[in-house]
């Protein structure tokens, strides 16, 4: 394998995004410092035809149901690229969700904070994401490649 990066990067998008402050809020202080439950669901799909070619949705919610949770979120990311012949195919879904999710979440977690900025709380951060092996499967893809 050769130092590039085997992926090409075409667009980001955000299809849904909703963003409401908890009125049942406690700010506590200055710097709000809380942990509400972030729930995060992952899906890729490759283009019709395509082997290297794939959309990756992320959706990221915070359900602002007591008053330790200072927003209601709900934000879904779409992104599409390519993954290169470099990658075999038969590991390029498991490197697909991989990418989708590297590229996804700091776009979500940079546009909360960016939008809650000018909310009545402040700014609010869903942190750190790490991919785990436990997918999804019970949920389906809100978009299909085409």
């Amino acid at each position: 394998m050769s130092q590039s990066i085997p992926v090409t990067f075409e667009s980001t998008t955000f299809p849904e995004i909703l963003i409401t402050a908890n009125p049942n809020y406690a700010s506590k202080s200055e710097i709000n410092q809380v942990s509400p439950a972030i729930d995060s669901k992952i899906n890729v799909a490759a283009f019709p035809g395509s082997e290297s070619r794939f959309v990756g949705e992320l959706r990221v919610k915070v359900v602002a149901n007591d008053e330790n949770s200072p927003y209601t979120i709900n934000v879904l990311c779409l992104v599409v690229f390519t993954i290169t012949d470099e990658i075999p195919a038969e590991h390029r879904h498991d490197f697909a969700l991989q990418a989708a999710h590297t590229m996804a979440f700091p776009a979500i977690r940079e546009l909360i904070l960016l939008l809650t900025a000018r909310q009545p709380w402040g700014q609010f951060s869903v942190g750190l994401s790490v991919l785990s092996n436990e997918l999804d499967t019970i949920n389906k893809p809100v978009i299909k490649a085409r």
